[in-house]
């Protein structure tokens, strides 16, 4: 990309500075046969210039690529303004400063509700490898909660206004896959502080989808058959 756009007339060039990011053409006042009295214009009306009006990148500092937007309430915050950084959370990606998630939604993650689900004790490494049988123990704990899912939904009465569900052996299997789960880390090497972080980026990406609020119940796609 151009840092000017030049366009021919007659013969000759005539001008307008182009922003270097996103495109958009400095056109207040039409093309420019003086390239200095069109660089002149455009920093008057605020754009950025470097590192001189001649040779020169542009930079129309317009809010979509000169400000920092939150993941999950798309607000918007200058760069300019440092001190609207210190609570933000960003990108692991330290060289992108313009994705974040920003102090307020922080804030809000830290009143969701949440289950508290203990800590789990670790099998001995005898019984624990790096390998697909160790997740796939995962998944075969997941259907037997599925399973027990489904015997408590065939238990469900309904006695005096009270809704009754025999779920003893649905708690048992959550108990197991919670059990295998922690087996499954222990055994890959992962962490508290990873699980942490893990935590965190998944709590951001179901803010984004709505699923804190309240709305329409999303649907695996074959219900929709049922």
């Amino acid at each position: 990309m151009t840092s000017w756009h030049i366009e021919q007339q007659d013969g000759n060039p005539y001008y307008m500075p182009q922003c270097e990011v996103c495109g958009l053409r400095y056109d207040e006042y039409g093309l420019y046969a003086d390239k200095e009295q069109a660089a002149t214009d455009a920093v008057d009306d605020g754009w950025q210039a470097w590192p001189d009006l001649y040779h020169t990148d542009w930079d129309c500092r317009c809010p979509q690529h000169w400000s920092v937007r939150c993941e999950t309430c798309k607000r918007h915050v200058a760069q300019a303004d440092r001190t609207e950084f210190k609570r933000w959370l960003f990108d692991r990606d330290d060289d992108d400063m313009r994705v974040g998630v920003c102090d307020q939604c922080l804030a809000r993650m830290d009143t969701l509700p949440t289950l508290e689900l203990g800590a789990w004790p670790i099998f001995h490494p005898s019984h624990q490898r790096i390998d697909k049988w160790q997740a796939l123990k995962v998944l075969e704990e997941a259907a037997e909660v599925a399973e027990a899912a489904k015997e408590s939904i065939r238990s469900v009465t309904f006695l005096d206004g009270r809704t009754l569900v025999n779920r003893a052996r649905l708690v048992n299997e959550i108990a197991d896959l919670l059990q295998t789960t922690t087996n499954l880390c222990a055994a890959f090497g992962i962490n508290a502080a990873e699980l942490k972080i893990a935590n965190t980026e998944c709590t951001i990406k179901n803010m984004k989808r709505g699923m804190f609020d309240e709305g329409l119940r999303t649907h695996m796609h074959r219900e929709e058959n049922t």
